[in-house]
């Protein structure tokens, strides 16, 4: 029971930190903290507190940055130090060493050249929450989040809009939380 109250507590201070972050380019409701607290309680009912106060953070954060990116097309610098740290919450070195760190290293390096390749095309920032995606929720989960984000951009954006820059990030975040749903980080 200490860690839910304590878990509902960080994500409740969370969120209203990235609100107040915020404030000046968008209005951020008190309805997405009380959805961020239902995410927590289903989570930890389901996984336990660690897990469900992972996966909440980083509902938390992903939401965050997916509105960010829409509305400015930039990814602040602080949001990867923060998903790098929820990926070391409950997991062990063995799991950092076979799986965060090749989720980091792999799926994004490939991409940076690619996108210097092709002149840029791709942010910066979304190459970086491609890394640090990865090291949250491990190399095999990575690539498939990156393959879902990257179908679901083109099935929605290319239609509409084809020669026109899009925010990547909000698909990238949908990627990450879809996939590993179904694994749970394992």
């Amino acid at each position: 029971m200490e860690g839910l109250i304590i878990g509902l507590v960080t994500v409740v201070l969370f969120w209203t930190a990235c609100a107040e972050l915020l404030k000046d380019q968008l209005n951020i409701e008190i309805k997405n903290t009380l959805i961020i607290i239902g995410v927590f309680f289903i989570y930890s009912n389901a996984y336990g507190p660690e897990m469900g106060l992972k996966i909440c953070l980083l509902f938390s954060i992903f939401l965050f940055v997916s509105i960010y990116d829409t509305m400015t097309h930039r990814i602040p610098r602080f949001v990867h130090i923060i998903i790098i740290a929820i990926g070391f919450i409950g997991v062990d070195i063995n799991w950092v060493i076979s799986q965060a760190l090749p989720g980091f290293f792999i799926p994004s390096i490939p991409i940076f050249f690619l996108n210097q390749l092709l002149k840029q095309q791709i942010g910066l920032g979304d190459i970086k929450l491609m890394a640090t995606g990865g090291f949250v929720v491990g190399l095999q989960n990575g690539y498939l989040s990156c393959l879902v984000a990257a179908t679901l951009a083109l099935a929605i954006q290319g239609k509409h809009n084809k020669n026109k820059a899009f925010a990547f990030a909000p698909y990238l975040c949908l990627g990450y939380l879809i996939i590993p749903f179904f694994t749970i980080y394992t």
